[in-house]
């Protein structure tokens, strides 16, 4: 009976597995050819909402009772199929893409004013209280570090970051103290 169960689900994920393969493939292949690419100017469009809004929609998504399965009290999952997978895995990659994107972007920004950090530090704020809600405090905490980490390597003044990663840890030990 258990066999029955796993195969077709091992077979899916095989599947996913190598679909993921060809495209990381395919996708290496294009992109040694590519010699130089132009930094963004701020004219162009940007990828900001093609990154950043499907995670908070997923996000939210998985709170809604019916698409996210509840499992040891957290509902971070959603169910596809005979798959389940954590939402909150992929937002912290599209949320750190986002942010190094940002970083890129708006570099003279963040290197020399308060402002240039406004956004990003928003966006991971509402990405991350999203995650305590269902509750992951594990991967708030990994987002939340992570992301003020590549801020500074990017150049963000460290008396700014300081403050703000002061405050995110008062904010973490009360929220751990509940």
């Amino acid at each position: 009976m258990i066999a029955r169960y796993r195969a077709p689900r091992a077979l899916v994920e095989l599947g996913l597995a190598c679909a993921a393969l060809v495209g990381a493939g395919v996708s290496w292949s294009q992109a040694r050819h590519t010699v130089g690419v132009a930094p963004i100017a701020d004219g162009q469009p940007s990828t900001t909402s093609l990154v950043y809004d499907p995670q908070l929609l997923l996000l939210t998504l998985v709170l809604i009772p019916g698409l996210g399965a509840r499992v040891n009290g957290a509902r971070r999952w959603m169910r596809i199929g005979i798959l389940n997978f954590q939402v909150s895995e992929l937002a912290k990659v599209l949320v750190l893409t986002w942010v190094c994107s940002y970083c890129v972007r708006k570099r003279a920004e963040l290197e020399t004013t308060l402002q240039g950090l406004v956004k990003p530090v928003g966006l991971l704020t509402v990405a991350g209280v999203l995650l305590l809600i269902e509750p992951d405090f594990g991967a708030a905490t990994v987002l939340s570090a992570t992301g003020f980490a590549v801020l500074f390597v990017a150049g963000a003044r460290l008396r700014y970051v300081a403050v703000l990663v002061s405050a995110a840890v008062l904010a973490f030990a009360l929220l751990a103290q509940k």
